[in-house]
């Protein structure tokens, strides 16, 4: 015998609305979020990178602390700008990499934080406005608008990664360090991946 017409939309209606339901459950078991009450410096957050060691970085607003967070907690340090409104433009993410002190352009420098606090390290002249600063081992890559420049911060060195003028992609904008020392980096004309060796 064959189901009426109104018989056949109400079924369709139930097996939408239970899959409606599933879909909606099993989107708030995988979601998760966290604020100012989870210890974070403020809720908004402008720049966040993860460092292989697992820990969020969450650069906040005009307020004079960041976050870092493990997963569990979160912990408060002195963002790296000197002055409390942000010049968005000159301020990058903060990297970091295993064994090593965390790197960030702030206020159009590069600084490292060290025993507490933000240290700045003078860049050479003519290189234009500098990016990221994303370190790999002993040695930091600094993106600028114009090239690659390599710094090692034992020696307070600079030196030209001359690859960098061979690539169509520039002015450069933003970098993300990945696994095995490469760096992916943003161009107005495209993307590029820098491997970075010994």
């Amino acid at each position: 015998m064959a189901k009426p017409a109104a018989y056949r939309r109400s079924v369709a209606a139930l097996v939408l609305g239970t899959a409606t339901v599933a879909l909606w459950a099993d989107d708030q078991v995988l979601w998760r979020s966290w604020g100012a009450r989870d210890g974070f410096a403020e809720t908004y957050t402008y720049r966040l990178s993860l460092t292989p060691d697992g820990r969020v970085w969450a650069r906040h607003g005009a307020v004079p602390t960041m976050s870092t967070f493990d997963g569990y907690v979160a912990t408060r340090m002195p963002d790296p700008r000197s002055s409390v409104q942000p010049d968005w433009p000159t301020e990058s993410r903060v990297y970091a990499c295993p064994g090593c002190a965390p790197w960030v352009i702030s206020e159009g420098e590069l600084r490292t934080f060290q025993a507490g606090r933000w240290v700045v390290h003078h860049s050479p002249a003519g290189v234009g406005q500098l990016r990221e600063a994303v370190p790999i081992g002993s040695r930091v890559v600094v993106i600028t608008e114009t090239g690659l420049e390599e710094y090692a911060p034992a020696t307070r060195t600079w030196r030209e990664i001359g690859a960098a003028r061979q690539t169509a992609i520039r002015p450069f904008l933003q970098a993300v360090p990945s696994v095995s020392s490469e760096i992916w980096i943003v161009g107005e004309r495209g993307l590029g991946r820098l491997l970075v060796t010994n």
